[in-house]
């Protein structure tokens, strides 16, 4: 990934990549890592940065291995998402969609917030403001 991060998102971006825990970059500034829970049944994803058609990909990469295996429950901490657009409402609701379930994990940032009222979305997730799973 190289190291062209800066701040505080960098610190917290070379903090998962030490800890060695998976992760996928769009290459456009969005990124997901996966963090340990110690349940096979729950999948903790955090999502980071600007999320829109062209850095979607990422997201849609972690969600398709978080559903491998034994998941039944994906967390998505939404706390360090800066932009998200129709696309990334799009892989929420395709997620929300599959067998099992997910769950945001805030505070939800105002851009997430506003994309979910807009749409009219923001009933259909399960939104938890508990961090104890979060990174």
């Amino acid at each position: 990934m190289g190291d062209r991060t800066t701040g505080t998102e960098g610190e917290y971006l070379r903090q998962f990549l030490h800890a060695g825990a998976p992760a996928w970059e769009s290459g456009d500034g969005a990124v997901m890592v996966r963090w340990p829970t110690g349940s096979l049944a729950t999948v903790l994803l955090s999502a980071t940065g600007e999320f829109d058609v062209d850095s979607v990909a990422c997201l849609r990469e972690a969600f398709d291995c978080a559903w491998t295996g034994q998941a039944d429950r994906i967390l998505l901490d939404v706390t360090r998402v800066e932009f998200a657009d129709a696309a990334f409402i799009h892989e929420l609701l395709d997620t929300r969609h599959r067998a099992g379930r997910l769950v945001l994990v805030g505070p939800v940032p105002r851009p997430v917030r506003k994309l979910l009222e807009t749409t009219g979305t923001r009933d259909l997730f399960h939104i938890s403001l508990e961090q104890d799973h979060a990174p």
